[in-house]
């Protein structure tokens, strides 16, 4: 074979191969091999409020020490009832806690939030405070603790807006009501077991008027009720109803102010509990004062001038003060929708 006829094999065979092959002499693709996936970005940390890690710190701290005394309740010589108290407690200061490691604690979020690819999660902090083995000092390390936090938690609502104002107001609300269920009465009943329902929002309009229509029916249910108290009770519940008497005349002068109409009371309202004694009276009020709080927090959240804030915190507050004077639950978010 000449070498003419040889190179002319050569340039058909290799002609042949790029044809089945699929490519072209210039082609410059590589078929096969290790592919490298483009580099992802790394999560960013997770917007924070002010106050949060201090909160999210704090609120460890809490459920912890409520668990220790819950479970160190015999040991302790508790009173019957306050290890149960306790164990309420531990949960309502963890079911806080979850919420402000979430991504969005004013969603009030019952799990802790899984790692992505957008944010790293916050870390869970690790208890550090561990109770005294006296009973009056153990009792108090926990009030002691919920009392700092009122301050700090109410600093921060009254400088947020919103439903950050509410989530820190109910917080506020929160600690305030465990320290007076904690060393209080050991009969008081269970935190109610119902769902974090979402706040229907309101306008600083419509939260003061809807406010006032309930205060009306305050008023109606405490002078009904007075008439069933011994007179010590009797003259509490007619101290309390001169408040909210005088809560009822600055929400009418504030509604009116703005050229808005202020609700009229009605002449009557239907009781979610008839009295017939004294027990029935103070689980009359207990249960109203308890179904008032959702409107003051509905105000917190509303309120875009800060003195209008700061009443509808202290309205959240007293209306939570009030219901577990007389036996009423401590809800785990006070003010919130129930």
């Amino acid at each position: 074979m000449s070498t003419t006829d040889r190179r002319g094999f050569l340039a058909v065979a290799g002609g042949s191969l790029l044809a089945l092959t699929g490519c072209m002499v210039s082609d410059p693709r590589v078929v096969g091999g290790p592919s490298t996936p483009p580099p992802q970005p790394s999560p960013s940390p997770l917007p924070t409020i002010p106050g949060q890690q201090l909160a999210i710190g704090s609120e460890s701290e809490l459920a912890a020490l409520c668990g220790q005394l819950n479970q160190s309740a015999a040991a302790l010589g508790l009173p019957a009832g306050q290890g149960t108290i306790a164990g309420w407690l531990a949960a309502g200061h963890k079911a806080h806690l979850i919420a402000l490691v979430g991504v969005r604690p004013n969603e009030r979020p019952t799990a802790v939030p899984t790692p992505d690819a957008r944010w790293s999660p916050r870390p869970m902090p690790t208890p550090s405070l561990r109770l005294p083995g006296d009973r009056a000092q153990a009792v108090r390390t926990i009030t002691d603790l919920l009392g700092r936090c009122v301050g700090l938690y109410r600093e921060s609502a009254l400088a947020s807006s919103g439903t950050t104002a509410l989530l820190w107001g109910s917080l506020t609300a929160y600690a305030i009501g465990a320290g007076i269920a904690l060393p209080g009465d050991p009969g008081r009943p269970a935190p109610p077991s119902t769902p974090n329902h979402p706040l229907a929002p309101m306008t600083e309009v419509e939260a003061p008027q809807q406010l006032l229509r309930q205060v009306h029916a305050l008023v109606y249910g405490y002078q009904v009720a007075i008439a069933f108290l011994p007179r010590p009770e009797a003259q509490r519940a007619t101290e309390l109803l001169g408040a909210r008497r005088t809560l009822r005349g600055d929400l009418t002068a504030l509604i009116r102010g703005r050229g808005q109409t202020a609700p009229a009371a009605e002449a009557a309202y239907a009781l979610p509990v008839q009295p017939r004694d004294a027990g029935t009276a103070r689980e009359l009020l207990a249960r109203m004062e308890g179904a008032f709080a959702p409107f003051a927090g509905s105000w917190v959240a509303a309120a875009t001038d800060p003195e209008n804030r700061r009443l509808a915190q202290q309205t959240l507050e007293e209306s939570v003060r009030v219901s577990l004077g007389w036996g009423g639950p401590l809800p785990i978010w006070p003010g919130w929708p129930l």
